[in-house]
């Protein structure tokens, strides 16, 4: 009888000390990394002491208490892992944790992650996969989401696209499993974003209109992570900066860079920061200054645009599949312009470095022509996933349903302000009246200002 009233407080101890530490391994988790000193020290020195003190009594006590061996494993292995990270003793410990009791959901969550950060993929997938089974849980959601897109990376084809879409429908589940969490809405954008991109950025949506709302619902995500409570994470402000970089949305890109720069200023924001504005600084400054081009170059050219502007109105009808009517910037309005169609002729072009996000996919830069059209007016054109080599500059491009962006940038002592349209599918640009193919080889362009 004394032996089975000691079973209570014993159980009581371990799991008090278990839950105790919850809280650090949440933060490791989403965080990347823990306060071992302070209160974190006292409660893993709390633990450790439990350890000690219950080990005794669990191998003393005979088979009566052999049941709380497994909980005695995973709080060793927990403490551990928080105090040295993964280590063969840890993994040791919450393998002995999970083979006694294969229903822990949180002791096969943490050696997950421990087989992750031993870059051992396949093992972490095997043991969320364990979790699962025990109980649908949100943890393992997330870390099954954002394991999927890292055991594909650099692959392509059909194998890749399945991988994609099952990472998505991870982080749609953790979501469904608590809709509060941040983390889960971070995985989520990071997921969305994963599938925009394709892999390869040759993801095709199912309409013209449908990316430009994958985008949105990818930024909405982010946004919703940050009110659901983990506006601490610089990784999110860093990701959504570049997404915003993309979008051309280069206020708020600056604002997050500063943002991530002030949680971790070991994140590369600085440099990321510096070559967004020598991008918008040289778009300025080449929209203002007509590409450079001047004198007697200007006169050829815009007589060269008057001409094209009498063939255009000939040819128009029956170079796109709905009609459309010839217009010029200036009669433009904020936003698409449904059934316009802008001629106009690129006078140079600026090539930005890709971006690499932080436990994401690689951002390739858009292709950001300075363009000017019948009206002699210039303008930034933001083309994506076109080569640099798709056309030449002697060509004509026809905008098909113009979506007009005025740029505006004030940061600290720098004010920058031009006109751009976006572009974010290839058949709503004509070259020479024929849609873009993305995989052209034509000759180089003959200016290129390479920004950051």
């Amino acid at each position: 009888m004394q032996n089975e009233q000691d079973v209570g407080p014993l159980h009581e101890r371990l799991t008090s000390a278990l839950g105790s530490l919850q809280p650090l391994y949440q933060r490791k988790r989403v965080y990347g990394s823990v306060d071992v000193k302070g209160q974190g020290a006292g409660l893993l020195r709390a633990a450790v002491q439990a350890c000690d003190s219950c080990q005794d009594a669990i191998s003393g006590a005979g088979a009566q208490h052999r049941h709380l061996l497994p909980l005695l494993l995973h709080l060793r292995g927990l403490a551990g892992y928080l105090q040295h990270g993964s280590t063969a003793a840890v993994r040791t410990q919450l393998e002995g944790a999970v083979k006694l009791a294969p229903a822990s959901v949180d002791a096969w969550n943490c050696l997950a992650h421990c087989h992750w950060e031993e870059k051992e993929l396949l093992l972490a997938r095997c043991c969320l996969l364990s979790s699962l089974k025990a109980c649908s849980n949100k943890e393992a959601m997330q870390m099954m989401s954002m394991l999927i897109r890292q055991q594909v990376a650099g692959s392509s084809g059909p194998e890749r696209s399945e991988a994609l879409a099952l990472s998505l429908q991870s982080a749609k589940a953790a979501i469904e499993i608590d809709v509060h969490d941040g983390f889960s809405w971070y995985v989520l954008a990071l997921a969305q974003l994963s599938q925009y991109l394709g892999g390869t950025e040759t993801f095709v949506p199912r309409s013209n209109a449908e990316r430009p709302r994958q985008l949105q619902r990818c930024l909405a995500s982010f946004s919703q992570a940050e009110r659901c409570g983990i506006t601490a994470l610089a990784d999110l402000h860093y990701n959504r900066a570049a997404l915003h970089t993309y979008c051309q949305s280069f206020g708020e890109a600056l604002r997050d860079y500063a943002a991530a720069a002030m949680l971790d200023p070991g994140l590369p924001c600085q440099a990321q920061t510096e070559s967004l504005l020598m991008l918008v600084g040289q778009l300025s400054w080449l929209v203002s200054s007509r590409g450079g081009v001047n004198g007697k170059l200007w006169t050829r050219l815009t007589g060269l645009l008057a001409r094209d502007a009498m063939k255009g109105a000939e040819l128009l009808p029956h170079m796109y599949y709905e009609p459309l009517t010839l217009s010029s910037l200036l009669a433009l309005q904020p936003g698409v312009n449904k059934g316009k169609a802008l001629l106009c002729r690129p006078l140079v072009f600026l090539a930005p470095s890709p971006q690499r996000l932080r436990n994401a996919v690689s951002l390739r830069p858009r292709l950001y022509l300075v363009c000017a059209d019948t009206s002699g007016s210039c303008f930034a054109l933001a083309l994506v996933r076109v080569a640099h080599d798709a056309f030449n500059l002697s060509q004509l491009l026809t905008v098909v349903n113009p979506e007009l962006h005025e740029v505006e940038v004030n940061y600290k002592e720098q004010n920058y302000k031009f006109p751009m349209l976006k572009v974010d599918s290839l058949n709503t640009v004509l070259v020479e009246g024929i849609p873009i193919q993305q995989d052209t080889s034509a000759q180089l362009l003959h200016t290129c200002i390479t920004a950051g």
